[in-house]
């Protein structure tokens, strides 16, 4: 790379964001977003009584002017939680090739190249090229384009699947489209994601749609284990450099060799020119310069103060990339520091399952009906097996969770009134022969639960009835949760179908 691509690369940003500032666009993406999702009272109250009665699934909010605006402030962090989960989890796909006429994929697909957009859909979705691929058992052929009109990402049927490319450029989009002020964030060494302005941090937030993470700006360098070199930053009103945001090796030699394709002051010469068109060409007033001028500098001075700073041992950013498939991740050196295969849910003793995710709107964010009942849905290679007489979780009559003989934990937002997540723990139980101790599985599962109350507000437990909880689990129930097992808020629930009453946990 030179400084004729890299100038190439940050001149191509601004368009990328200027879609999203197209108001027939914003209503389209607000109107694949579930509506239980903006029911929370932060929301509600930024776009008035529209939000409260109206419960079509396809309304279009009036929220375009200055009572909705990205500078009132009254768009909270927890609902971009709440957005990314569903993004991630309930909405769009990472996408693996997959043969639709024998539904074969993995090493039954080979990569036969790449071309230009073609068809009409993919020159209507400004697709930049097209993966083809061919079924080594049928021998048909199937494309992939790599789709950058965002209305085309957000169809059903022609979009909604993609790579870190697609991800960022829809989520953006969304972003942008409930009000959040958003960065369309490029990084150099292949790959993308966003941030989303926080009135009550007063910062820019790092927000990952791909792995669902948010304020972890050290997953790169530190859990990937990614040798950054640039990473620019494009919102509506300016293109800058922060790659000193997610670095903190800037003034290593290192780091310095892998910046030497353009010098720093030439680099500084290219930015200041696109972003002053693009602020020219967006009409940024005075004002708001000035505001922008204010934060820039704040962040400046943050990333300077990091330099040379450990990340720390952080549970949210050290490890490795979750999404695409393992040889992938290696190939491209993203598994992680330790460049192991292991992922956050792949402990010891721990068998954990994640739940797809499901948005009722319950009733109550103080008390939840929980059911357990039999699974009916379980997967064959576990119905099989005598030990594993699973029960489903339901709150409010929404399945959010597998159950199994062990502990299992529902994770709810309260203002929201989502369910966000599930896992199920098999702590009770060693393998046969097995002579070590369950201390991997317990530290794991300290860390979700922590994680957890953290950013989640809520946490509901229940515990199965193969074994009473240990004195273990118990003393980390009570420190991570700050509440006694004794409690009604952590369940002991007998392996039929019953109903009952439990209060939640509002930390």
């Amino acid at each position: 790379m030179d400084s004729t691509d890299l100038s190439r690369k940050i001149g191509s940003l601004p368009s990328t964001v200027e879609q999203y500032e197209d108001p027939s666009l914003q209503a389209f993406a607000r109107s694949v977003i579930p509506p239980h999702l903006f029911r929370c009272d932060a929301v509600t109250s930024a776009v008035g009584n529209a939000c409260r009665n109206n419960t079509n699934v396809h309304f279009d909010f009036n929220y375009l002017g200055e009572e909705f605006s990205p500078s009132c402030g009254q768009i909270d962090d927890d609902f971009a939680m709440s957005l990314v989960r569903w993004f991630k989890f309930g909405f769009f796909k990472w996408y693996k090739p997959k043969c639709a006429k024998c539904d074969r994929g993995g090493p039954d697909v080979e990569s036969v190249g790449v071309v230009g957009p073609s068809t009409e859909v993919e020159v209507r979705g400004k697709a930049s090229r097209v993966e083809v691929y061919r079924c080594k058992l049928c021998k048909k052929e199937f494309r992939f384009p790599r789709f950058n009109d965002c209305r085309t990402l957000l169809t059903e049927g022609v979009g909604r699947q993609g790579r870190c490319g697609e991800f960022a450029n829809a989520f953006t989009c969304i972003l942008r489209a409930v009000g959040f002020e958003a960065r369309y964030v490029l990084d150099l060494t292949d790959h993308v994601w966003c941030e989303y302005w926080s009135e009550k941090l007063d910062r820019w937030v790092h927000i990952d749609p791909c792995e669902a993470k948010v304020d972890g700006a050290g997953i790169y360098e530190k859990g990937w284990g990614k040798k950054l070199n640039y990473v620019f930053g494009a919102s509506r009103d300016e293109i800058v450099d922060i790659t000193g945001k997610y670095s903190r090796s800037m003034q290593s030699l290192e780091m310095k060799a892998r910046r030497a394709a353009c010098p720093e002051l030439m680099l500084d010469e290219i930015i200041y020119r696109v972003d002053y068109d693009h602020k020219t060409k967006t009409k940024v007033d005075a004002n708001r310069r000035t505001e922008i001028g204010r934060r820039r500098h704040k962040e400046r001075v943050a990333m300077n103060e990091q330099q040379g700073k450990d990340w720390g041992d952080l549970a949210k950013i050290n490890v490795g990339r979750q999404t695409g498939s393992v040889e992938w991740r290696r190939i491209r050196g993203e598994l992680g520091q330790s460049q192991s295969t292991s992922t956050p849910t792949a402990t010891i003793y721990s068998r954990t399952f994640d739940a797809p995710i499901y948005q009722p709107a319950f009733s109550s964010p103080t008390t939840t009906n929980l059911t357990i009942r039999p699974n009916l849905n379980l997967p064959d290679k576990y119905s099989k097996v005598p030990f594993y007489n699973m029960s489903a979780i339901t709150v409010e009559g929404a399945e959010c969770c597998v159950g199994i003989p062990g502990l299992n934990v529902v994770v709810i937002h309260p203002l929201a009134h989502t369910i966000l997540g599930a896992r199920s723990f098999d702590l009770m139980r060693r393998k046969e022969g097995d002579e070590k101790d369950d201390s991997e599985a317990f530290k794991f599962f300290k860390t979700f639960l922590t994680e957890a109350v953290k950013h989640l507000i809520v946490v509901l437990v229940t515990v199965s009835c193969t074994s009473a909880p240990s004195a273990e689990l118990g003393f980390l129930l009570k420190e991570v949760l700050k509440v006694d097992v004794s409690e009604s808020k952590v369940r002991h629930c007998e392996e039929r179908t019953t109903t009952t009453r439990s209060e939640v946990t509002r930390m």
